[in-house]
């Protein structure tokens, strides 16, 4: 009986985390959504590819920052099928836009290289994307999709939660009906 309050402390804490994370999250979506992502300046042919995904109708903007498993956020297996997906259903409206800020770039061209990843991949040392548009903290929250202006339209992982690329080709497929 002694253990009781203890557990309804217990419970009081998890249910109130809970709370929060859900309103910060609603948050960080409400600031989100309509805000334009500005892209840096690049030269050469690296800016020649960007501005080739840019041209597309919609984007789905990954950011990876340099804090944590780099490997573990990257997913590029699924990113690849994503992408093929993308490709068969949405007539390559979409344009896959990946800007990796990694403390060690051997490491992601290793990744890069083993899974056979051939999309373009925008290597931000930096890491001025995110100094143009103070990007959320969150990982969950460091991947949008943007329409032809680059504003948020949906802001979510879809290799991480597969309903969320269900709500991207959504999205998209009602806009491309209109």
């Amino acid at each position: 009986m002694k253990a009781l309050p203890f557990i309804i402390c217990i419970l009081c804490c998890v249910f109130a985390c809970q709370s929060k994370q859900r309103t910060d999250a609603e948050a960080i979506v409400r600031e989100w959504m309509g805000k334009e992502i500005r892209f840096p300046e690049l030269t050469g042919d690296t800016a020649r590819v960007l501005d080739s995904l840019l041209t597309k109708e919609y984007k789905v903007l990954f950011y990876v920052d340099s804090t944590g498993c780099t490997k573990c956020k990257l997913n590029l297996g699924v990113w690849a099928g994503l992408i093929e997906e993308s490709k068969r259903q949405l007539s390559d409206k979409v344009g896959f836009v990946f800007f990796f800020q990694a403390k060690n770039q051997r490491t992601v061209k290793y990744l890069l290289d083993r899974e056979y990843f051939e999309h373009p991949v925008f290597m931000d040392q930096r890491g001025k994307l995110n100094k143009r548009n103070a990007l959320p903290t969150q990982p969950a929250y460091q991947c949008f999709l943007l329409d032809r202006d680059n504003k948020v339209l949906m802001i979510g992982n879809p290799a991480d939660i597969p309903s969320v690329w269900e709500l991207y080709k959504r999205v998209i497929t009602q806009q491309l009906n209109e």
